[in-house]
């Protein structure tokens, strides 16, 4: 197992690249294994190595930036300084193109943001921030980019946004949970994404970091998020490893059923049905607890159940005056 090896040591002897490749080995044998449950093992052993490697190589640029100012570097690959200087700069651009070109078994960029930037923060970056893990940087500065968040940020405007998004999602991967044709595993009915947005709406009202909200979810939602991160990541190493986070590498075709039976049997198969369905209640119900009383929109509208209506009170004025 993955936890068996000493990942800083081995930095410190071998290259990323050949590091990444090792742990990895082991980690793609947790996926393969013939066990449905261990998804959030697996994620997190997953996850451990990629921090453990992302921490180890900035160190190498850390120093010239905190010699300036404060900062934090978090995942997925975010760094937030306090201002931009050249010198940071160049350090956190020479540190992202020599990271990932070293590590190609990781996709993605760096994400760079000052303190000025929190005002035009949108519901995508505000999100990413909710399920930023600390890696390296300054505790206090990261209480202070907390703070400034939850200053500039509308909670309800969030939610809206939010929901809006997953509504989106839904139209474009709108199998139903019984539909054995294709269902995408992260943007799906009863998918990660759907999974992930009842956290987001829940937590922004405090800003509650995802991995702190995670400890306060039912048991069974966690078995079923961790049945879908088994299946993403099986799916994944199906189509093409090298690419884990393209759209069509999340979707589960007919073909990849029948091959997903074969690999964990018809029961297999009926946990993913069922793992949806706890997804799709777990977020159902809090949006429900959200919209029931209806979120005032200008103009006597309001946002419940079922989209925009008229509120209570603008059914009690002259609707000249709304309208």
């Amino acid at each position: 197992m993955v936890e068996q090896l000493n990942l800083e040591e081995l930095l410190k002897s071998k290259g990323i690249k050949e590091v990444l490749e090792e742990a990895l080995v082991h980690n793609n044998a947790l996926i393969l294994c013939q066990d449905l449950s261990n998804g959030f093992e697996m994620a997190r052993e997953r996850t451990k190595i990629i921090d453990t490697v992302v921490h180890y190589f900035f160190n190498q640029f850390s120093r010239k930036i905190s010699e300036e100012q404060d900062f934090i570097l978090g995942a997925d690959i975010v760094l937030i300084a306090n201002s931009i200087t050249p010198q940071i700069r160049e350090c956190s651009s020479e540190f992202a193109r020599r990271f990932f070109y070293y590590s190609s078994k990781i996709s993605g960029h760096l994400i760079f943001n000052t303190l000025d930037d929190i005002p035009q923060f949108g519901t995508d970056r505000i999100a990413a921030f909710l399920d930023l893990r600390l890696l390296a940087g300054s505790g206090k500065f990261y209480r202070k980019i907390k703070m400034q968040l939850r200053q500039y940020t509308d909670s309800l405007e969030f939610i809206l946004g939010r929901l809006g998004e997953l509504e989106s999602q839904h139209k474009i991967y709108y199998r139903g949970i019984f539909d054995a044709r294709s269902f995408n595993v992260k943007y799906g009915v009863g998918g990660l994404r759907h999974f992930q947005t009842g956290v987001w709406i829940d937590g922004i009202k405090r800003f509650t970091p995802s991995v702190e909200a995670y400890t306060k979810i039912p048991p069974d939602v966690i078995q079923a998020v961790g049945y879908m991160l088994k299946l993403r990541a099986w799916l994944n190493l199906r189509k093409d490893v090298s690419k884990p986070t393209i759209h069509s590498n999340d979707e589960l075709t007919y073909e990849d059923r029948v091959a997903f039976r074969e690999a964990f049997g018809e029961e297999g198969l009926e946990m993913v049905v069922s793992s949806r369905k706890i997804i799709r209640q777990f977020t159902e119900s809090k949006i429900y607890r959200i919209l029931k009383g209806g979120i005032a929109i200008d103009g006597g509208i309001e946002h419940g159940i079922g989209g925009l209506r008229i509120s209570r009170r603008g059914k009690t004025e002259d609707q000249n005056t709304i309208f």
